[in-house]
């Protein structure tokens, strides 16, 4: 909220110049989280010279565009606040383009010898909430510019309603207790009810891993026992 308050305060070429440097430092954040690009011994997956160097060097480049893409998204972004709020596709498209690249960076790890984590299994319903969640998050980040609004006001609503509330309910003699009260449920409701909320929210680890990651333990699985045999 304190940054979003401060982006009314500044506009023209400062607010660039802001802009810029979110994007910027995004941007970097995301390149020193470079992932590995060998497996280690016991993980890794057979694969030829010429596949596990073509997958190495995909990674490289996906990681290098995924980090193009979201200093681009931070950019935008942090340019909109306060100023255009409504639904903006390039952000909308931007996301859609890092969560691609994901996909793809999978690609380039199966190839270089990792287990990829697709994010779903080939169950109907695994891909469904895979696409849900996907459509879900390019939303999400078309409306970026308009949440931290929506927040601000929730967290100000909530507080002035319940104090109203309180003053209303509570009888003259005790008016001196709506603030404490205010205060007790708004901690209650902010730091009990909506954390569980989004608990429920958030994707809860796969029971059963994807089908390329079972398949070469089941192939590694049957290498041992031969060779225990």
């Amino acid at each position: 909220m304190t940054l979003y308050a401060a982006f009314g305060d500044v506009h023209g070429a400062a607010r660039t110049h802001l802009s810029v440097a979110i994007g910027s430092l995004w941007c970097l954040l995301l390149l020193l989280d470079f992932p590995a690009i060998r497996p280690t011994a016991p993980q890794a997956v057979p694969r030829t010279a010429h596949v596990a160097f073509m997958g190495r060097l995909l990674i490289s480049l996906l990681w290098l565009a995924r980090a193009l893409v979201g200093g681009l998204m931070a950019y935008q972004v942090s340019g909109q606040l306060q100023e255009q709020p409504g639904f903006h596709t390039l952000s909308a498209a931007l996301s859609a383009a890092g969560q691609l690249l994901s996909l793809a960076l999978e690609c380039g790890r199966a190839m270089a010898g990792f287990h990829p984590e697709w994010g779903f299994t080939r169950r109907p319903l695994s891909v469904l909430r895979f696409l849900l969640n996907a459509t879900f998050g390019v939303l999400l980040a078309g409306y970026a510019s308009v949440l931290p609004g929506v927040v601000e006001t929730v967290l100000t609503w909530v507080p002035s309603h319940t104090y109203a509330l309180s003053t209303h309910v509570l009888p003259g003699w005790l008016d001196w207790t709506a603030g404490p009260v205010t205060m007790v449920l708004c901690m209650v409701w902010f730091g009990l009810v909506v954390p569980r909320r989004l608990e429920r929210l958030r994707p809860r680890p796969r029971r059963q891993t994807t089908a390329c990651a079972a398949g070469a333990r089941e192939t590694a699985d049957g290498r041992g026992a031969k060779r225990t045999a």
